[in-house]
């Protein structure tokens, strides 16, 4: 792991500070928790925009993502 210096204001680090201590868990713990959150967000919220700007060029590809979507749906069956 690498160490890395972040600023923070006062409130939020003490909520941060008890929840904590509620979950027996170091700060560094939720901090990490937190920004591996807000990366999976962000991936997904990049790759939803991408998906509708293709969409948006391509408005074929609803049909055929429909179709894919009925070809799924029925193998799990």
């Amino acid at each position: 792991m690498k160490n890395a210096q972040i600023t923070i204001d006062g409130d939020t680090l003490a909520h941060v500070d008890r929840v904590a201590k509620l979950l027996g868990v170091e700060r560094s713990e939720i901090v990490h928790q937190a920004l591996r959150d807000w990366l999976r967000r962000r991936a997904a919220e990049t790759f939803e925009r991408e998906w509708i700007s293709a969409l948006r060029k391509n408005p074929d590809a609803v049909h055929r993502a429909e179709e894919w979507l009925g070809l799924q749906a029925s193998s799990e069956q």
